[in-house]
């Protein structure tokens, strides 16, 4: 988590990410206490309903609230989900690319 922190300052997810990482005792407890997480609902319902089509709720909220935001980074390991990230314009990078950051 610190170095999620390092590397992009401020995280934001949306709720339906939040209920994921609810489902895991702990976790979200933990991560708000890190400060730097911020939960934000995107605002279009249709490109949600859109996504919802093809990903799982989190991702289609994560890639609608990333394009509202023009978020330089959307962060997603899910391959189907890189994949419609990257051709809404996206930048992704997953768990693992953040340990490459220099």
């Amino acid at each position: 988590m610190h170095l999620l922190k390092e590397v992009f300052g401020m995280i934001i997810i949306p709720p339906a990410v939040e209920a994921e990482l609810a489902e895991v005792p702990g976790q979200l407890d933990f991560i708000l206490e890190m400060q730097f997480l911020e939960i934000r609902s995107p605002e279009d319902s249709t490109t949600i309903t859109n996504y919802k089509s093809m990903l799982d709720d989190g991702e289609a909220e994560a890639i609608t609230l990333a394009i509202e935001l023009r978020a330089d980074f959307v962060i997603m390991d899910e391959w189907k989900g890189r994949k419609i990230a990257q051709k809404a314009g996206l930048n992704v990078i997953g768990l693992i690319g953040i340990l490459l950051v220099p």
